[in-house]
């Protein structure tokens, strides 16, 4: 449960605490892996071998071009947003709407950061001259649960990419239903009137 909350609210944590952590087990191969993959036979796991490396490639992909474009597009929409705050009627809020847009900046900021991530090199398996002079059943099977895991850790890294833009993205909406908040206090303030009750009456 608390890991869930601190997944939500702080994903730009999160991603570094668990791609660590599984990162260091990418080499881990256990007898269950080894139990699991027997029923397919060797031509089975060379495709699914290749369909691995080709979704490393799309992940990544959709990563670097569609978040981090998306997250530098919002962070200019959100220093844009922050300086409606000068335009506004004073209001014991400013200063906390002023805080909100820097914190959505901050958000997909870190979004951003952890989409560049995916320029970084991974490690590939299954590939390269001495796998294919060493392959065997064995080999296989290792370079397909590796690059599983591997691509795990590209999954994990574009989806909490997208949760730091969502919530950086919240908070400039929240900012700005504060920010229409105080216009709509204010333009109510200079526009009525408030007349004794005996006016009313006469």
């Amino acid at each position: 449960m608390i890991s869930r909350i601190i997944e939500e609210v702080f994903p730009f944590l999160y991603f570094y605490y668990i791609a660590n952590k599984k990162t260091v087990s990418v080499y881990d191969i256990t007898f269950s892996n080894f139990e699991f993959y027997s029923g397919l036979s060797d031509e089975k796991i060379v495709v699914r071998l290749e369909s691995e490396h080709n979704r490393a490639k799309e992940i990544d992909d959709k990563t670097f071009k569609f978040t981090l474009a998306l997250s530098i597009s919002l962070s200019i929409i959100s220093a844009g947003a922050s300086g409606v705050v000068k335009f506004l009627p004073e209001s014991p809020l400013s200063p906390y709407i002023s805080f909100v847009f820097f914190l959505s900046s901050f958000y997909m900021l870190c979004g951003g950061l952890i989409s560049l991530g995916s320029l970084k090199t991974l490690p590939k398996f299954g590939y390269g001259t001495y796998f294919e002079i060493n392959k065997s059943r064995e080999s296989l099977i290792k370079a397909i649960v590796g690059q599983e895991k591997v691509n795990i850790i590209r999954h994990i890294r574009n989806e909490l990419s997208y949760m730091s833009l969502r919530n950086g993205f919240l908070l400039i909406l929240f900012a700005l239903i504060l920010c229409l908040f105080i216009l709509a206090t204010s333009f109510f303030v200079s526009h009525l009137r408030f007349e004794p009750l005996t006016y009313y009456c006469l």
